[in-house]
């Protein structure tokens, strides 16, 4: 919905048959204002009623009605402060994204690296273009910790044997000694990917060079300032 908007937003206008860009604003006699108007004032609406303050609203316009001056002047002192509007993703879409990465990087899959790191682009640029104006930064940030502990699972448990895991951790710098140990270590593969020790064979510009895609690198394509 919010990407629909954004797209409507920008789609311009004809003016006596010439098309002009939209920078700003919405059209005049748009069917969107009303609705945006909605979207906006959803929350103003909610904190009238909370205070018990009989009103009417009809898109941007609204009449709040009080027993004196004095309480108008202050309710529209509260309602007038600026502030900054943020757009954040609900609840439910976040572990909606969480599980379907969670999918993307099962063990069980059996999908070889290029078709785990295709999918995980597909899906990574899709969710975050969809959700690209909403203030989630931090969320991105944090779950793309999490899937980077996720994706080294998967390439330990592809290494299989104890020689091949050796061998790897040798080749991403990893001394002989600590090599073997780690290689030849009971520790579960969710564990293991949380090691400093693979941590550090795998880290995160080894990820990026491999062409695994990130959350947060998706999103400043859309916020490159």
């Amino acid at each position: 919905m919010v990407s629909l908007i954004h797209k409507y937003l920008r789609s311009g206008v004809m003016n006596k048959g010439l098309f002009e860009a939209s920078e700003e604003g919405t059209p005049q006699g748009g069917p969107l204002s009303p609705l945006l108007s909605n979207i906006m004032l959803n929350e103003l609406d909610k904190e009238l009623e909370r205070r018990g303050l009989p009103f009417v609203r009809y898109a941007d316009d609204s009449m709040i009605f009080c027993k004196s001056k004095r309480a108008a002047m202050r309710v529209k002192e509260s309602i007038t402060r600026k502030g900054k509007c943020q757009l954040t993703v609900h609840p439910k879409s976040k572990a909606k994204m969480k599980s379907r990465l969670k999918e993307l990087t099962s063990r069980s899959s059996g999908w070889g690296y290029e078709k785990r790191k295709r999918k995980l682009k597909e899906y990574i640029q899709g969710w975050v273009g969809y959700y690209h104006l909403a203030n989630m930064k931090r969320l991105l940030l944090v779950t793309d910790e999490w899937l980077r502990r996720r994706i080294r699972m998967c390439i330990w448990k592809a290494w299989k044997k104890a020689k091949t895991k050796v061998a790897n951790l040798i080749i991403c710098g990893i001394n002989k000694y600590q090599a073997y140990e780690w290689g030849n270590t009971r520790k579960g593969y969710w564990r293991i990917a949380d090691s400093p020790i693979l941590k550090r064979a795998i880290d995160n510009n080894k990820l990026r060079s491999a062409g695994y895609a990130t959350l947060i690198g998706s999103y400043l394509e859309w916020h490159p300032k």
